[in-house]
């Protein structure tokens, strides 16, 4: 990952946001490119040519100044986490926001997208619906999902991959792997079910031998648990993890997570970064 697409829309989750991803630009000697996408009204039915012109020219006067004077501050936020290093640049961009963040992220050939995301008790509600939703269904570049409760504590280290040892969880965790080397990070695999099930050991055992050149970076663990969400919780709160990476799958991938109410519980809750997989990336 060489190349960070951050989009801002200067709120102060944004900016908590941008902690993130100035952070994994800082630990993988990339770049971050802060994008901001204004959209001009559809009001072109209406006659009033200089009146329309007027408001456009407004409209668009108001995003580069708001963007203009943000600049600032998240120079200032760099500084105080020592990542004033890491190469920033800025863009400002009139559109449909999410067909210009994904076409803008495709033809600059972005290694990841990261957004800030509102309400950690409410994420059903990021995740369906909102612009972070709609990006995740639209893009195939790996998506930094970060709540505005997430506490950023001075590196990211800890890496989180649920999985119930199925082939294309294998694959998402070998595309995660170069990224965690190089981060110097620990990459956890976690399973909830009974310890005592010979299947689940076996696989268990299989993917630890299929990763014993990665033994010191990867960790696979079953945790023996009946309630899957509190299990995972207290695993994430217990190993201090930074980031929840997830494999998602682009053919009803919101519909299917909501229909599942151990995931939908945890999502709601989750006071973790999220990291969004996308299966069209995985070979």
């Amino acid at each position: 990952m060489k190349k960070i697409l951050f989009l801002t829309d200067f709120s102060a989750n944004a900016n908590n946001a941008y902690v993130y991803a100035l952070s994994m630009a800082h630990s993988l000697g990339a770049e971050v490119t802060v994008l901001h996408v204004y959209s001009l009204p559809d009001i072109k039915e209406i006659r009033l040519p200089r009146t329309l012109q007027d408001v456009y020219q407004s409209i668009e006067l108001e995003s580069f100044e708001n963007l203009r004077d943000n600049v600032p501050m998240l120079r200032s936020i760099a500084e105080d986490h020592d990542l004033s290093a890491v190469p920033v640049y800025h863009a400002l961009l009139e559109g449909e926001p999410i067909k210009t963040i994904c076409g803008y992220a495709e033809k600059h050939e972005f290694d990841l997208i990261v957004m800030g995301t509102k309400g950690a008790t409410g994420l059903k509600e990021v995740f369906i619906g909102s612009v972070t939703a709609k990006v995740m269904e639209k893009t195939n570049k790996p998506l930094l999902a970060v709540p505005d409760v997430a506490q950023y504590d001075g590196k990211i280290d800890r890496v989180a991959m649920t999985t119930e040892f199925k082939s294309d969880e294998l694959a998402a965790l070998n595309y995660l792997l170069p990224t965690i080397r190089t981060i110097n990070a620990k990459l956890y695999g976690v399973h909830v079910g009974s310890t005592t099930n010979e299947k689940v050991a076996a696989e268990k055992l299989a993917w630890e031998n299929y990763l014993i050149k990665d033994k010191d970076a990867v960790t696979i663990d079953i945790v023996d648990a009946i309630d899957i969400e509190k299990a995972l919780m207290d695993y994430f709160d217990k190993n201090k993890i930074d980031i929840v990476a997830m494999l998602t799958h682009k053919k009803g991938f919101f519909k299917r997570l909501f229909d599942y109410s151990v995931t939908k519980r945890m999502i709601y809750h989750l006071k973790t970064p999220i990291l969004v997989i996308p299966e069209t990336i995985l070979v």
